[in-house]
């Protein structure tokens, strides 16, 4: 038997529809670096779009997800993270969400395991399925009030979380996937939930697990930008023991000690609160030291003298505003500080050790 002499062409047909869409984009459309689809609304006759992934590159940095992005003219609403889309982006460091999404794709984030917060707005109401799985960077999380659902193993393996931050008011009523928290330390995770909520919060189904479930800062309470800073001073200076600390337990701390020189565990990068701490009238010997991702901090002016290495090999300190009350730095204060550009020292400092700025280049 003769071979058919249409085979040919035939499968030569097949062979490019499979083989062109992987060479094809894998999007509709591309705008300041991110990748978008089309999605029709067949109820409300609208289009909006969603953020996909483009599989010839990885996103790194800091990204902001627009409410609306405008393309051939034409402006539309980003409605959706899509499934995948940002995954194995390893060098993503920081996504800015915007109020417009309301759903997070499965495994959205899969593995971007330098992603350190993450701030979930108020509009989403879906978390996808391993939507944050392998961001073993993340420090903190932030979910909006309006979520109603979380996939299976949504933060799975987020083994440095510190602090999850819900505003979710009725627990209860979230649809909760299996193993959500799966190898989230929960035992020293600070779950932060709305006032009032703490007793929702301890009967709704993983959320009990937590061990540490607080209530969210009042006004008499300080509220600390970098939740590394929070965790140590709770730890050592929270009296009435809420997970919390208060203005007046701030200004009742008259040394800091070594609590914040720097380890393996102790990223900080700011504390501006450290301003509140009024019962300060020293910054002693070797305080910051090595806190080389420390990028800001505000002095009390209750502080008269900076020891020795106080700020040695703060290497992403730019600026330091050394308070108008302080008479003495001490030797090496400032070392290897290599990021400072400016220093303002007043006319009320009398000594300066030596070495204080030796290596801020």
């Amino acid at each position: 038997m003769k071979p058919n002499k249409l085979l040919k062409p035939l499968l030569v047909a097949v062979l490019l529809a499979i083989l062109l869409p992987q060479t094809a984009a894998a999007y509709d459309f591309m705008v300041d670096g991110l990748c978008y689809d089309y999605y029709y609304d067949y109820y409300s006759y609208t289009t909006s779009v969603t953020v996909t992934y483009d599989n010839s590159s990885l996103i790194s940095g800091d990204i902001t997800i627009p409410e609306t992005v405008t393309y051939n003219g034409t402006t539309y609403s980003v409605t959706s993270i899509g499934d995948d889309a940002f995954r194995y982006c390893y060098e993503l460091t920081s996504v800015t969400i915007g109020n417009s999404v309301t759903s997070i794709g499965n495994s959205a984030f899969y593995g971007c395991s330098n992603l350190t917060s993450v701030t979930i707005p108020n509009s989403v109401t879906s978390i996808g399925y391993s939507a944050f799985s392998g961001c073993y960077g993340l420090t903190s999380v932030t979910i909006g009030n309006s979520v109603t659902s979380i996939g299976d193993r949504a933060f799975e393996n987020c083994n440095r979380l510190v602090q999850i931050s819900s505003f979710i008011e009725a627990p209860a009523n979230v649809t909760m996937g299996s193993s959500v928290f799966y190898n989230v330390p929960i035992s020293t995770c600070v779950l932060d939930v709305p006032i009032g909520t703490i007793g929702s919060y301890k009967s709704a189904n993983q959320w009990k697990d937590f061990t540490h479930i607080v209530e969210m800062e009042g006004p008499e309470h300080i509220h600390f930008a970098d939740v590394i800073v929070k965790q140590l001073c709770v730890a050592n200076w929270d009296t009435d023991g809420d997970g919390k600390i208060s203005y007046e337990e701030a200004a009742a701390v008259t040394d800091l000690g070594t609590v914040f020189k720097y380890n393996y565990n102790n990223h900080i990068t700011s504390f501006d609160e450290l301003q509140y701490f009024t019962g300060l009238s020293y910054i002693g010997y070797q305080a910051f030291y090595g806190c080389q991702y420390l990028s800001s901090v505000t002095m009390p002016n209750s502080v008269t003298s900076i020891g020795d290495e106080a700020f040695f090999r703060c290497s992403s300190l730019t600026s330091i505003e050394i308070p108008n009350t302080v008479t003495y730095i001490g030797n090496s204060t400032f070392a290897n500080c290599s990021g400072l550009t400016s220093v303002n020292i007043p006319n009320s400092v009398t000594t300066i050790g030596y070495s204080t700025f030796s290596g801020c280049i």
